[in-house]
């Protein structure tokens, strides 16, 4: 088992190293159209009251970036973009203080782009569906809603998307599966299998919809999980939404046969000095063990976000 374990880790290793000598190759080889190079930087300190063990967190996070053009004419472009995710924490509680670094890749991903489509292979975000606080449709991403920044972690994998000319828009994607959680997931995937899906959005008169469709292997024995959802916009002097989210599971005894999403909202900005937005949620989740109208399981959480616009700064409030 622990050479087994071995070989997993030098093959992660591997790879990381090939992404970063595959860049550097680029980079030195390829006339450059357009290079951007970017840092983000971000400390934090964290302080605990008396009386719990803990008594400080200090850390500081470091991702430079790299945006390369590589190749443009009138038909397509290829670009690629490369960041880096380097950290430090020094953790301080009662019984002692100890420190810990971290080094790996935050995006790394290069693409195809045309006029009507798209295609992106690498470790990227993928994300999607019209609600904001509490998402049914947070599949691949972990994006907290009061981060500032908008971090979450990617998923290896490759996206294609096409782009109609009535503004309707096809996704399929193909992810190559760590044993981890992704976004609202119970369960994790088989590490290094294969899952793919797919997502169809259309925008009819009065609102848009979408479709989207995921499937995957779970980490033990052969369970295997379909995902379905559906979701819905519209936009009249109150915006509107919905998301719907149905997972079936092959039966087993380790996961329930359904589990669902359920996200509906809405929001308003009230014309009071330049505006207060408003917006709210309401997220019910329940899982059934063999009927999918019957719930053995159910919880439900609401979400309000106040924002007041300003000339000079916007603040912002989450209930």
């Amino acid at each position: 088992m622990e050479k087994i374990t071995s070989l997993i880790e030098i093959k992660e290793h591997s790879k990381k190293k090939i992404t970063l000598i595959l860049t550097l190759f680029v980079l030195y080889f390829n006339p450059v159209n357009s290079l951007t190079l970017k840092n983000d930087i971000k400390t934090w300190l964290n302080l605990f009251e008396k009386k719990s063990s803990q008594q400080y967190h200090l850390g500081i996070s470091y991702k430079p970036e790299i945006y390369l053009e590589i190749f443009q004419n009138k038909s397509f472009s290829i670009d690629l973009e490369t960041t880096a995710d380097l950290s430090f924490q020094n953790i301080k509680n009662d019984a002692k203080t100890f420190s810990e670094t971290a080094a790996d890749f935050y995006r790394s991903w290069i693409r195809l782009n045309a006029e009507k489509f798209e295609i992106r292979l690498g470790l990227q975000q993928i994300n999607y569906g019209p609600a904001f606080l509490l998402r049914s449709l947070k599949w691949f991403d972990q994006i907290d809603p009061q981060d500032l920044l908008v971090e979450t972690d990617g998923v290896t994998s490759l996206l294609l998307r096409y782009f109609f000319l009535n503004n309707a828009n096809l996704w399929l994607w193909g992810i190559y599966a760590k044993d981890e959680l992704k976004g609202l997931e119970s369960f994790a995937s088989k590490e290094y299998g294969y899952e793919f899906g797919g997502r169809i959005q259309y925008p009819f008169e009065f609102c848009e919809t979408a479709f989207s469709f995921h499937h995957r292997e779970l980490e033990f024995g052969n369970t295997l999980e379909n995902r379905f959802g559906i979701d819905a916009r519209w936009d009249f002097q109150i915006g509107l939404w919905l998301e719907v989210v149905a997972s079936k599971f092959s039966k087993d005894n380790f996961t329930p046969n359904w589990e669902k999403f359920l996200t509906f909202g809405a929001d308003y900005t009230i014309n009071l000095g330049n505006g207060i937005h408003v917006l709210g949620e309401h997220f019910v989740y329940s899982n059934s063990e063999n009927d999918f109208y019957e719930s053995s399981y159910k919880t439900e959480s609401s979400a309000i976000s106040l924002i007041i616009l300003s000339d000079y700064l916007i603040i912002s409030q989450q209930l």
